[in-house]
């Protein structure tokens, strides 16, 4: 599957937030402490405590967390959904897995949540390095049987890291491309086409100025790129052809450290 991102603003939304909020790494250490298997930044429901809180002695049995997730294409999210996560890494084997159980909790959760927000169809149970593989052997092997199993996925303590990512560490790839806008530039550098250097410059300034927040990943490709082009610029000696374009020259100085700094 392509890796996915935490989503902490779409689990906050859901009604039992208000009753059981946590932070999955929180309820790991209940089980395991001292591990810290998690991110301590993804947010979750913390499905165990509200069962418990609402079950009066009879609670059911629920997935341990329950987290936000979107697909996240060049740092923009879509398909926002929640993803429950059930924490296996005491396990020292698969052999005792059973199916029934699992079908049960995802069931349950499932009914807790009450459809008011999307869920997402896998249902994720981590595991140590170790027992990973042989949970995924066996969670395959029901999925022949066919129902809820099918949607079950046995992940690794390291594969919930490789495919749930915080949007800080996806890549970006520019809608304006560095490489190409600092050419352009650096043509009209060349043959001293100072006109059309402060024109193309103006241009980007008022493009940058008009994404700056509808799109803040480009805004700063652009200020980092425009910045850094400027200042390796204005460093170097120059003849101006007049006192006109020094002038030009000076204020377009002021406003790319107005628009950029």
């Amino acid at each position: 599957m392509e890796p996915l991102v935490y989503n902490n603003d779409i689990v906050s939304k859901h009604s039992l937030y208000a009753y059981c909020a946590s932070a999955l790494n929180t309820v790991s250490e209940r089980d395991y402490p001292g591990k810290n298997y998690f991110d301590t930044q993804i947010a979750c429901l913390d499905m165990d405590t509200y069962e418990a809180s609402i079950s009066h002695g009879n609670a059911g049995s629920t997935t341990d967390a329950v987290i936000g997730v979107s697909t996240c294409e060049n740092k923009k999210m879509s398909q926002h959904r929640l993803m429950l996560v059930e924490l296996r890494m005491n396990y020292q084997s698969a052999d005792t897995l059973n199916k029934g159980d699992l079908e049960s909790k995802v069931t349950h959760t499932r009914n807790l949540l009450d459809g008011e927000l999307t869920i997402e169809h896998d249902n994720i149970f981590v595991f140590t390095e170790r027992v990973a593989p042989q949970a995924i052997h066996k969670i395959d092997s029901w999925k022949h049987e066919g129902g809820l199993a099918t949607s079950f996925k046995a992940w690794s303590v390291q594969d919930f890291h490789n495919n749930i990512k915080s949007i800080d560490d996806m890549p970006y790839t520019p809608i304006y491309a560095p490489a190409q806008l600092c050419n352009e530039l650096n043509g009209f550098v060349k043959v001293a086409q100072w006109k059309d250097l402060f024109e193309k410059l103006t241009f980007w300034l008022r493009t940058a100025e008009k994404i700056r927040y509808s799109n803040t990943f480009e805004y700063e490709s652009l200020q980092k790129t425009l910045m850094g082009w400027w200042q390796q610029f204005s460093a170097k000696p120059i003849t101006w052809s007049d006192e006109d374009v020094k002038l030009e020259a000076m204020i377009m100085d002021e406003d790319i450290r107005r628009v950029l700094g």
